[in-house]
């Protein structure tokens, strides 16, 4: 495909995503898979990409000092990340410095091997929903980007009854799914502890 071509089909992925119900869902996964890229090699040695709560992207860092050196490059990360994406899909970068955790299983992950993806059996509700998506996608022209596209939909449905089914459940406050044991999830309980920020007075 040329340039021209690929630029089609760039314009054609962006509006099929922002006409799907899950395509916000598709984009915030692609920003925290390109993270690593997007940060360079040195960077996401030290850093994992965790969550995106409205436009926001929290990164996990080693530390404090990881923290500080990674912020001073946010601007430029952020800026790579989004074009990478095709869309101003993050607003901003938050990093907490509370050290990575070790290699973890797929079920504290929620991130599922492909051969339990495969298994997974969709309910009926699922089922409508992913039809309605994939119906949508399958307009795309180009053969490729179709092809693409309709794996990423049904990844996505499986995905989420795959964690619905290990017991993950919605976040009381964001509706996000989690695997928590509390009521909401790691990035709304970071969100309730930070200290409120005091108004400057207006003279």
């Amino acid at each position: 495909m040329n340039r021209l071509g690929m630029g089609r089909a760039g314009s054609v992925m962006q509006a099929l995503l922002d006409s799907m119900e899950g395509g916000g869902k598709i984009r915030e996964s692609l920003a925290m898979a390109y993270w690593p890229r997007a940060a360079g090699p040195q960077v996401a040695a030290a850093s994992h990409a965790e969550e995106v709560r409205d436009g926001i992207l929290y990164v996990r860092t080693k530390g404090s000092v990881w923290s500080q050196e990674i912020n001073l490059l946010k601007h430029q990360i952020l800026a790579q990340l989004n074009h990478l994406c095709g869309k101003p899909v993050i607003k901003d970068i938050r990093f907490r410095a509370c050290g990575l955790k070790p290699a973890a299983s797929a079920s504290e992950t929620g991130f599922p091997p492909a051969d339990e993806i495969a298994a997974v059996r969709l309910t009926e509700e699922d089922a409508a929903a992913m039809a309605a998506d994939l119906e949508a996608a399958g307009k795309l022209e180009d053969p490729g980007l179709r092809r693409a596209t309709l794996q990423i939909i049904e990844r996505q449905y499986r995905v989420r009854r795959w964690r619905l089914n290990r017991g993950w459940k919605p976040c009381a406050r964001c509706g996000a799914l989690h695997g928590g044991d509390q009521p909401i999830c790691t990035v709304c309980r970071a969100e309730e502890d930070r200290p409120p920020t005091t108004p400057v007075p207006i003279e």
